[in-house]
């Protein structure tokens, strides 16, 4: 049974947290519940690797990263 408590835990958390706020860098950083930031700073596109952001995935031009850089276009 979801509590309303519970409830409000996981609908925060649909856009938020693991997979969207911070990733486990290891299985070491898992077990000792040490998150780890998610960032982009080669772009300031964090939503590249928030696997659990989804609409700004879906709302957001992609390009390829040739040698870790994002072309400009002009």
């Amino acid at each position: 049974m979801i509590t309303h408590r519970r409830f409000a835990y996981l609908q925060a958390n649909i856009a938020g947290g693991e997979g969207f706020d911070w990733f486990y860098a290891s299985a070491a950083d898992r077990s000792a519940q040490f998150g780890t930031a998610i960032t982009d700073g080669a772009a300031s596109k964090p939503w590249v690797f928030r696997y659990k952001d989804l609409r700004a995935w879906w709302s957001n031009p992609h390009y390829n990263r040739l040698g870790g850089v994002e072309p400009c276009f002009s």
